[in-house]
């Protein structure tokens, strides 16, 4: 997954290891650096508001279970994907059933995100916000609209273009495998050379 990735080409077309790239460079660096920005910052301005602005509490817990929930999903995903992409047949027992996982996890964080859009009133500053405050609904904001487009793209993109390449690669490795124990069979009950080396499966 260490392909250059066109930044011209619609993310609908990219080959499922430059959209896996794509992914990890684009959205899930940012959402760790920015979820680790958020925190102390929501912190702040909870300090300096609250007593005008009790939704501020709930603003900030929402955005520690939104760090907390992420950067676990972010780290199981990466392995998952990398494992799945891989050159041999992936480890995990079922592709399919882990992907799903993902998938359910993506809807746990749209339900955080739904609460902190509510929360805030769609991210509406009051009026006597000063900088902090807008900054942390500015940036609460673009994070809402960032990390929907990014699961987006992997629930309708990345993942059945995962589970079509695995189908992929374990045909083929059934295939050598079937191949092989014939190869074996033919070598130990007929005496003829081992012919594992051809590999034209067409003929």
């Amino acid at each position: 997954m260490d392909e250059e990735t066109d930044a011209s080409t619609p993310w609908e077309d990219l080959s499922v290891d430059k959209l896996a790239q794509h992914i990890v460079t684009h959205h899930h660096s940012y959402l760790r650096r920015e979820l680790l920005a958020l925190g102390p910052l929501a912190a702040w301005v909870k300090t300096v508001h609250r007593p005008r602005h009790v939704e501020l509490n709930e603003v900030e817990a929402l955005v520690l279970d939104l760090r907390r929930d992420l950067d676990a999903h972010l780290d199981r995903e990466e392995q998952l994907v990398a494992d799945l992409l891989g050159a041999a047949p992936p480890t995990v027992g079922s592709p399919t059933a882990a992907l799903a996982l993902m998938t359910y996890e993506h809807e746990r964080t749209d339900a955080l995100l739904d609460t902190l859009r509510q929360v805030t009133a769609d991210y509406e500053v009051p009026a006597d916000a000063d900088d902090s405050y807008r900054d942390l609904y500015a940036r609460l904001d673009h994070l809402d609209r960032d990390t929907r487009l990014h699961t987006e793209k992997e629930d309708r993109r990345l993942f059945p273009l995962i589970v079509e390449r695995i189908s992929e690669v374990t045909e083929v490795f059934e295939r050598e495998r079937s191949f092989r124990a014939v190869s074996d069979a033919i070598s130990k009950d007929a005496g003829v050379a081992d012919v594992s080396g051809y590999t034209d499966y067409g003929r």
